[in-house]
């Protein structure tokens, strides 16, 4: 389960996109998509609604990153930077 929450869109409107990635875009896409058992589709809508998510927290003042626990028990942290 993600450690994000997503806000649910309305889905009874829609529209169509066309998109051109580079091959190796592409397979990360599939990959992730096997990974998690969803669809390259799938995958990128929830790309989608995390990127909004993230503009939100980031114009609410927020910093957005990620850390990693070290074997000292320090954390390493990474600040991601959403440009828009």
């Amino acid at each position: 389960m993600p450690l994000y929450l997503l806000e649910v869109f309305e889905m009874t409107k829609r529209a169509r996109l066309t998109v051109d990635l580079p091959t190796s875009v592409d397979e990360r896409l599939s990959a992730i998509a096997l990974e998690y058992g969803m669809t390259k589709t799938e995958v990128i809508r929830d790309g989608i609604k995390l990127m909004l998510a993230l503009d939100e927290l980031k114009k609410s003042g927020f910093s957005i990153g990620g850390w990693k626990t070290q074997p000292d028990g320090t954390r390493k942290y990474v600040q991601l930077m959403i440009v828009m």
